[in-house]
């Protein structure tokens, strides 16, 4: 070996990063080359860099994706070997000579080692006992991506690891092991070399077996299933085959252990389909359903790094690029959903779009994507804008009058967290909570600044809304609506206004001062307002502009609250099954951990695969959902108020009711007439 490049990929780490680079100085010389993939948004490595004593190469780059952060970094190495060792690893004071001596001996073009823990004792895989060759058949217990060596035109022969797989792509492991999958049917013989006395340190992150480790298996285990999807090879097959009894079996016990060889099932099943469907609709031939659940994905996938670490691959992106189809049934998607400015900005961010110049876009048909965006980003700004606006108007006439209003939803999103663009959260109306004791006179203050009383009735929990005149603030001002409590009374008991009072945090900014719910209240109410306050639950729809709400929450506030608690509330109010609805849609669209000590109920899953099928069929089983809906209604009003016979007696004459006046369509349906 004339020479080692090490190309670390590293992504919101700065102290692991730097033990890192502290154990490779003892190692350095001309022989060494250190390239840093830097996929931080800020200039922590810069930083670190700039004052450790080691030499070393720092690459930028834009997208957080490991695989294609170290193919970056492999076109740029120096020497003829290449090592890919994670950021949170270490190297050992003997691992170096063990390397040039296994290299040396096995004169192979591939060399792999182990990880260990603190106490040096094998950890994250089950290796092999001994030294020795291995190949397609038996790699599964030889190589990581972290521990493995290989020959630099080896891997630029057989194009790298693939970006779809790996931390930050949408099957977030097995990159290494679909490499060498890739390797060895496509180089002829090529000598591949296991030596247990190439140690790297990795800390071990599972055990122990919580919530969190079900999680992380869950996707470690999708880069398991999508593997087999790409390459269905009989030695892929029979470790797949060996991975499914293994964990069948181990999933029939109880406990948390149990728990996370089920979800590495559900993972391994949910690789497998979403790169199968991945490859349908790269064939063209994909059914209408099944493009309209990919475009689901693929706009949370690029919603996903508006809020959070992005999750979309450049696999996915190459395909939005080329599919002209696919990207604008993204587009009708966030339509919707009115999620136009958060989109535009994610497609800019990723060169799938670019503001459009002035005779561009006036030659571009009304339908274009482009135009429908950058029009609706424009529209979501302005409305922003002068919504907030009129928000701290109303917040000062409301202060003078010696009120502090607390404000709600969006607008204590938009007021609160000080979020840089207008657009970032499409609003049309504000929502404030009052004291009951001064309703009155919140609304005698706004009237006499010039609201008016609109024509929209008041609810249980808000009296009727108000309005600025059309032509203030420069166009039509959104509605004002003041609650005396926060949500419907069938959920406060969840919610209740009371404590909501008590632990709301205090604001004063720019002259103006008003209350915000604390974050565990903000991210309940957000959660049940959309499943039950907007009956997204009931009609099995996935409520993507509010669940960005939620995960913009539970990722910024998640570590201080007390989720136990949270479900110890929504019990109360009867809503369990709606709140882990909401956890779910959120955990499966945009990778949220499960906060809750318990898993999701069975109850909960089975709405998260309706909801699903009401993505791929949404008219008729809306229109379904939503009759089953009126019609529970109707039988809960049924005899209200009188005895259990009066009551059971109405409700069989409203039943009758509905089978004469639905007959027709009853027998057209047992008789198979359409």
């Amino acid at each position: 070996m004339t020479g080692l490049s090490l190309i670390v990929a590293t992504h919101g780490r700065s102290a692991e990063l730097r033990a890192l680079l502290d154990s490779l100085l003892a190692h350095g010389g001309p022989a060494l080359d250190v390239i840093i993939a830097d996929q931080n948004d800020d200039d922590r490595v810069a930083e670190l860099l700039r004052v450790h004593p080691l030499q070393t190469r720092h690459l930028r780059l834009a997208q957080s994706n490991a695989s294609a952060a170290r193919n970056a970094g492999a076109a740029l190495a120096r020497h003829d070997w290449l090592g890919f060792p994670d950021d949170d690893c270490r190297f050992l004071p003997d691992t170096m000579a063990a390397l040039r001596q296994a290299i040396a001996e096995s004169n192979a073009d591939i060399i792999s080692g182990i990880t260990v823990d603190e106490a040096e004792q094998p950890n994250i895989l089950r290796w092999r006992g001994q030294a020795g060759p291995y190949d397609r058949w038996n790699q599964w217990r030889c190589a990581t991506e972290a521990t493995l060596f290989l020959r630099r035109d080896l891997f630029l022969a057989v194009g790298g690891f693939d970006a779809d797989f790996g931390p930050g792509a949408p099957y977030p492991a097995a990159e290494a092991a679909e490499m060498l999958t890739r390797l060895f049917s496509r180089i002829p013989a090529p000598l591949a070399w296991f030596s247990p006395q190439i140690r790297l340190y990795h800390p071990t992150k599972i055990p122990p077996w919580t919530m969190a480790a079900a999680e992380r298996v869950y996707a470690y285990a999708k880069g398991e299933g999508a593997l087999l999807a790409k390459h269905p090879s009989p030695s892929v097959r029979l470790r797949s085959l060996r991975f499914l009894v293994k964990h069948s079996l181990a999933g029939l016990l109880p406990g948390m252990l149990a728990y996370c060889s089920r979800r590495k099932l559900s993972g391994f099943v949910a690789g497998y389909r979403q790169y199968a469907r991945q490859c349908r609709l790269a064939a063209s031939d994909a059914p209408p359903a099944l493009q309209r659940r990919q475009a689901l994905a693929d706009l949370a996938a690029l919603l996903g790094g508006q809020i959070g670490p992005g999750q979309i691959g450049p696999g996915q992106i190459s395909r939005l690029r080329q599919d002209g189809a696919a990207l604008h049934q993204v587009v009708d998607l966030a339509v919707q959903h009115q999620l136009r400015g958060p989109l535009w900005r994610a497609l800019v961010r990723h060169g799938l779009m670019a503001p459009l110049p002035q005779a561009l876009r006036a030659s571009l048909p009304a339908g274009h994507p482009a135009r429908i965006l950058e029009r609706g980003w424009r529209h979501e700004e302005r409305a922003g804008t002068r919504l907030r606006q009129q928000c701290s108007q109303a917040i000062t006439v409301l202060n003078a009058a010696g009120i502090e209003p607390m404000l709600l939803k969006g607008m204590a999103l938009v007021m609160a967290e000080n979020l840089p663009e207008p657009a970032r959260r499409w609003m049309c109306d504000i929502d404030m909570l009052i004291p009951s004791a001064q309703m009155a006179a919140a609304r005698s203050a706004l009237l006499a600044c010039g609201y008016h009383e609109t024509d929209n009735p008041a609810a249980p929990h808000h009296a009727a809304p108000l309005a600025l005149p059309a032509n203030d603030a420069g166009g039509a001002g959104g509605e004002l609506e003041l609650h005396h409590d926060m949500v419907l009374p069938a959920l406060q008991p969840a919610l209740p206004t009371a404590l909501a009072w008590q632990t709301a945090r205090r604001i004063d900014s720019d002259g103006l001062h008003f209350l915000v719910p604390d974050a565990g209240t903000a991210i309940l109410h957000t959660a049940l307002h959309a499943q039950a306050g907007e009956h997204s639950f009931a009609r099995a729809r996935i409520p993507l502009r509010r669940l960005l709400d939620f995960i913009y929450l539970a990722r910024r506030y998640g570590d201080v609250v007390d989720w136990p608690a949270l479900a110890a509330r929504v019990q109360l109010a009867r809503q369990q099954v709606p709140f882990e609805v909401n956890l779910l849609q959120a955990q499966r669209l945009f990778g949220l951990a499960w906060p809750l000590p318990d898993p999701p109920s069975l109850r909960a899953r089975l709405h998260w695969r309706l909801c699903l099928a009401a993505i791929a069929d949404p008219e008729r089983l809306g229109r379904l959902l939503h009759g089953l809906l009126e019609c529970r209604q109707a039988f809960s009003a049924a005899g209200a108020g009188q005895g259990l016979l009066s009551r059971r007696v109405a409700q069989g004459r409203l039943a009758l009711h509905l089978a004469l006046k639905y007959r027709g369509r009853i027998w057209a349906r047992l008789l198979g007439r359409r």
